[in-house]
């Protein structure tokens, strides 16, 4: 058996966000994407939301050890597999997280084989969900149609202060 092939670069994690697909499940996010490569490679995250530095390295050495003994049997060569750690990944059982892999690969590579890559309005071009359309691109104030900077206290969070 061969060891496990890293994702390289944050780009790699970014397209398996951005045009991939995932699943979620108690104890972790799987995400894929196809890439072409004659290999497929691995890429796993744990947060601070997933606890302090003890727990997440916990559940990246617990999901590095699924992917080692599940994951590689059913990998499909040239796919990207994003594994984010959840809070309850270190406390979940080995069983209940290799049924959960089981699940979430059945899942993704369903809607691989069916080609349902577009992640909503991707296709369209719209990349933050119909909203760039309308020019507005601060988020606190996409529902009044005004930017960042023509705010009535100046553009500043508190209001306080010269203008």
């Amino acid at each position: 058996m061969t060891g496990l092939v890293s994702i390289p670069s944050r780009a790699g994690f970014l397209a398996a966000r951005a045009s991939g697909i995932k699943a979620v499940s108690a104890g972790f996010v799987l995400q894929a994407v196809p890439t072409g490569r004659d290999q497929w490679r691995l890429g796993l995250t744990a947060s601070k939301k997933t606890g302090n530095a003890v727990r997440r390295n916990r559940a990246r050495r617990r999901l590095r050890a699924l992917a080692r003994t599940e994951l590689a049997a059913r990998a499909r060569a040239g796919t990207d597999y994003v594994i984010i750690a959840r809070h309850g990944t270190v406390d979940r059982s080995w069983s209940d997280l290799t049924n959960d892999l089981d699940k979430a690969l059945g899942y993704l590579h369903r809607q691989l084989d069916k080609g349902n890559l577009d992640k909503g309005n991707l296709d369209k071009g719209n990349l933050d969900k119909g909203n760039l359309d309308k020019g507005n691109l601060d988020k606190g104030n996409l529902d009044k149609g005004r930017s960042n900077g023509d705010q009535s206290n100046g553009g500043r969070r508190n209001g306080g202060g010269r203008p």
